[in-house]
């Protein structure tokens, strides 16, 4: 447990190595070295959990992460490729994010709610919100935020934070958009239908700003 000052993350990721190998994820936080790869966190594994290399971090709550995985092989650095850093944001006392193969695509976070001296729940909102307020960034990207439910109370409900969320988005030829869920890869949604699930991603598509607030709401519902 924390005091709510910091959030304990725990990091996953598959990564297919050669003896000797050391991963590493770095980043703009202190514990992962402000992206210089000599003073990375060190990730392990062992018999029976590779090729999942896997490590815990203190981490201020609130801290807006950015990071990406490194190998390190004979002196040698090999980064991750993509083409923007893997982000977090500590709004929980515990995340364990399965962040898929290195390269890849995030998996989920597993979550649980920081505790305020209060009682109440940080990070968690009423359904009764304004969510039409959340912003969308850049030229059609879809990132706001689809919040847990004060419904959840206590409980771990699911957050899953992926580069590209889990539905097809279209348009017709009539300017409307058909969305449906991409069941290949909304499988822990499919396996689990009466898990309380969130998502938090990209639409995958860019959309038009007269659009999106449209496209939001139908997303939050």
């Amino acid at each position: 447990m924390t005091s709510g000052l910091f959030t304990r993350v725990t990091f996953k990721v598959s990564v297919e190595t050669e003896f000797g190998d050391a991963v590493f994820v770095t980043g703009n936080a202190p514990i992962l070295g402000y992206w210089k790869t000599d003073k990375g966190f060190k990730l392990e594994t062992k018999d029976g959990d590779y090729p999942v290399w896997s490590g815990q971090a203190l981490i201020h709550s609130g801290f807006s992460l950015e990071y990406k995985y490194i190998i390190v092989r004979n002196g040698e650095v090999i980064w991750e490729t993509g083409p923007v850093n893997r982000s977090l944001k500590m709004t929980f006392e515990m995340m364990i994010v399965d962040d898929g193969w290195f390269n890849g695509i995030r998996v989920g976070v597993q979550t649980a709610p920081i505790q305020k001296e209060d009682g109440t729940l940080a990070g968690v909102q009423s359904e009764t919100e304004d969510k039409s307020k959340k912003p969308l960034n850049g030229a059609g990207s879809f990132s706001s935020k689809l919040s847990t439910s004060s419904s959840l109370g206590g409980s771990q409900g699911v957050v899953i934070v992926a580069a590209v969320l889990p539905v097809k988005v279209s348009k017709t030829g009539e300017g409307e958009y058909d969305i449906v869920w991409d069941t290949q890869r909304a499988v822990s949604k499919v396996r689990n239908p009466k898990r309380n699930f969130k998502y938090v991603g990209w639409v995958g598509v860019q959309i038009p700003e007269q659009d999106q607030q449209s496209i939001r709401e139908r997303l939050i519902k």
